[in-house]
C-alpha cells in the first residue's frame, strides 16, 4: 500500500511535469481527483467496518483488487510528449478506491486492545 501511495502522490505529478510537460501547480491540479476520492471512500469504508466488522477482510480484498488494477493501469499510459491523456483521471479514480477503501481494514485489523491494568503493569516497569 506505501508503494502505491507513493507512486501516486510522489511519481505521478513527477510524471505529469516529466514527460506531459505541464507546470509543477497543474501536476497537483490534475492529482485532485485522486486525492478527492480517496479520502471520502476512506471515511465510506470506515463506516461500513463500524456497522459491519465481519467484512474488513473481504473489504481488504476488494480494495487489493482496485489498487492493483489502477496501478496496473497507470503503467500502461504511454510516453508521448503530445499532452496528458484524459484516461489518466479514470486510473487515477480506480487507484483512489482502492487505497481508500484499503486504509480502514488495515487500522481494524492492526488494532491493538490492551486494558487499564495492563497500561498500569507496564509503566510500574519503567
Amino acid at each position: 500500500m506505501g508503494g502505491c501511495f507513493y507512486a501516486a502522490i510522489i511519481l505521478l505529478p513527477q510524471r505529469f511535469q516529466a514527460v506531459d510537460g505541464i507546470s509543477a501547480e497543474r501536476a497537483g491540479i490534475n492529482l485532485l481527483p485522486f486525492t478527492i476520492v480517496s479520502p471520502v471512500f476512506s471515511g465510506l469504508c470506515g463506516v461500513l467496518l463500524a456497522k459491519y466488522q465481519k467484512s474488513a477482510g473481504l473489504v481488504l480484498c476488494i480494495a487489493s483488487v482496485f489498487t492493483a488494477v489502477g496501478i496496473a493501469m497507470l503503467g500502461t499510459l504511454s510516453t508521448d510528449t503530445s499532452g496528458l491523456e484524459p484516461k489518466v483521471y479514470g486510473f487515477e479514480l480506480i487507484l483512489a478506491i482502492g487505497l481508500g477503501l484499503m486504509m480502514p481494514p488495515i487500522f481494524f485489523f492492526i488494532k491493538v486492545e490492551y486494558h487499564d491494568s495492563d497500561l498500569g503493569k507496564s509503566s510500574c516497569a519503567i
